[in-house]
């Protein structure tokens, strides 16, 4: 089985760019010693969405999103799993482009091998349409907890094989 872990955001726009910094904490915690033989994870950054995401998780079985989220029901910081339609972020949705999800689908209907399992982690985002490298403390100080579910999440995808 193989496992893309894919961080989405925007490097230059404040706390739009969670997604990514939980990759770099997951970069550094040796996910592969800890995950079942025969279990490959792949981590990824996707600063785009829509259409490019087919090229970054070709090949894998599952996946896992990680993005700043805007949905009402979550504060700043906080995380939650949702399933996909549910998820609100910048990436999800435009008028220029096609949604992650969509993009998903429209592999999958035209022979690509794309992930068949998909969640998403949405982190709480207070400012995405700012220019700035630093997150905002509050959704700083959830990137290590969103990593911690991260790896939770994918030794239970694993697992479950």
């Amino acid at each position: 089985m193989k496992i893309a872990v894919l961080g989405m955001g925007n490097s230059v726009m404040t706390d739009d760019a969670v997604g990514l910094k939980v990759i770099d904490v997951l970069e550094n915690a040796d996910l592969a010693a800890r995950l079942p033989a025969g279990v490959e994870i792949g981590l990824l950054r996707n600063e785009a969405g829509g259409w490019e995401i087919l090229d970054d998780v070709e090949g894998f079985d599952a996946l896992v999103l990680v993005d700043a989220c805007i949905a009402p029901s979550l504060g700043v910081g906080q995380c939650a799993w949702f399933e996909p339609g549910q998820f609100t972020s910048p990436r999800m949705s435009g008028t220029h482009n096609m949604d992650v999800f969509s993009a998903l689908d429209l592999g999958r209907k035209s022979g690509l091998h794309v992930p068949a399992l998909v969640v998403a982690l949405g982190i709480g985002a207070k400012e995405i349409y700012s220019f700035s490298e630093e997150l905002t403390p509050a959704v700083a100080a959830a990137v290590p907890v969103a990593a911690d579910l991260v790896l939770a999440k994918v030794l239970e995808i694993a697992g479950g094989r």
